[in-house]
């Protein structure tokens, strides 16, 4: 059966659609006049106001990629850094959507040589500073490290130890921004409920993002098996480049700061996790009326037309075996900067 024939067909079938229920953080509205040193900002994803429009968006997002996965060995240092500042927007919505969370930067408040209040954070140009009061207006929610009941800037708690490991990061000048750091943690947030998972909660991702045609449709254009190989290769390639690089992404920056603060492990980000939610991505039945329209069909069509180009190699490596080499002190997500014990939040600017 044509690709053709086969979204005809899909279109004739009227299944329930699956909506995944997204983690609810309650935070009261907060002013940035309330956010002290060492508060850790996690920025909200926000998706296209249309929906038609944010799935194009992503469609062509991912064409690009797997298209430029093809000839990722010809390319150089350059024109790879090119290529992945382009997708970020994809990779963005994949660690909210894969780790079941809005979350898809994070930055820490730090404090200039005037004294004045500044975001650092770990972005494209490297690790930089801008004054909080000019930062990002969407929505942010701001959480607070603490130890037992002591909180950051107690006297018990000072945030000093933290706040001069930020500075020194943006001081330092030679740190790089991680790009294939990002897309690994995209890939982690995705794998590290267990390979055998990967499928559905790939499938369950879409679902909220697509709807159920659109997902069935790429489902049924491009093989599952397919799909997850090139996912296991892009991980794969990604966790070898995490291993040999000094580089950081925003949410390694954080954890950085925290813990190698002291070098006694004070202020350590714990993985316990203990808030409401996890990064199961769960399901709910709705009825789905949302049809295909011709432009997402199109977009679909290209990007499925793009796999079945796609020369991957099987890996050697089992998946599960090399998610152990990633769960480090370093290798944190968004969400779990939130979700960890040591953190509370304290409102939503």
């Amino acid at each position: 059966m044509s690709p053709l024939s086969k979204i005809a067909a899909l279109k004739k079938r009227n299944k329930p659609s699956l909506s995944s229920e997204k983690i609810s953080v309650a935070g009261v509205p907060i002013s940035k006049a309330d956010v002290e040193l060492g508060d850790i900002l996690l920025l909200h994803y926000v998706p296209e106001h249309n929906r038609i429009a944010e799935m194009l968006k992503l469609l062509k997002l991912a064409h690009q990629a797997v298209e430029g996965w093809k000839h990722w060995a010809d390319y150089d240092k350059e024109t790879r850094d090119k290529h992945f500042a382009a997708l970020m927007p994809l990779i963005h919505f994949a660690i909210t959507a894969f780790d079941n969370n809005r979350y898809f930067h994070a930055a820490i408040v730090g404090q200039d040589a005037d004294n004045e209040k500044v975001v650092i954070e770990a972005g494209p140009k490297g690790i930089m500073q801008t004054p909080l009061k000019d930062y990002w207006g969407g929505p942010i929610s701001v959480y607070r490290y603490h130890r037992d009941a002591v909180s950051l800037g107690d006297k018990l708690l000072p945030a000093e130890p933290v706040l001069k490991k930020a500075n020194d990061l943006c001081n330092a000048g030679d740190i790089e921004y991680g790009y294939y750091h990002a897309g690994l943690l995209a890939i982690w947030c995705l794998f590290r409920a267990g390979e055998d998972m990967v499928m559905d909660r790939l499938h369950a991702a879409l679902v909220l993002a697509f709807g159920t045609q659109a997902t069935e449709m790429l489902y049924t254009l491009i093989a599952p098996e397919t799909i997850k190989l090139f996912l296991v290769d892009i991980f794969h390639r990604a966790l070898d480049r995490w291993r040999q690089q000094k580089h950081l992404v925003c949410s390694e920056m954080v954890a950085v700061c925290f813990n190698e603060a002291d070098g006694l492990g004070t202020y350590k980000i714990s993985r316990e996790f203990c808030k409401n939610g996890s990064t199961t991505i769960k399901a709910t039945q709705q009825t789905d009326q949302t049809a295909v329209s011709e432009d997402v069909e199109n977009a679909i069509l290209a990007l499925a037309n793009s796999f079945h180009g796609l020369e991957i190699d099987r890996p050697l490596r089992a998946v599960d075996v090399a998610l152990a080499l990633v769960s480090s002190d370093v290798l944190y997500t968004p969400s779990d900067l939130e979700r960890s014990v040591s953190t509370f939040n304290i409102g939503q600017t």
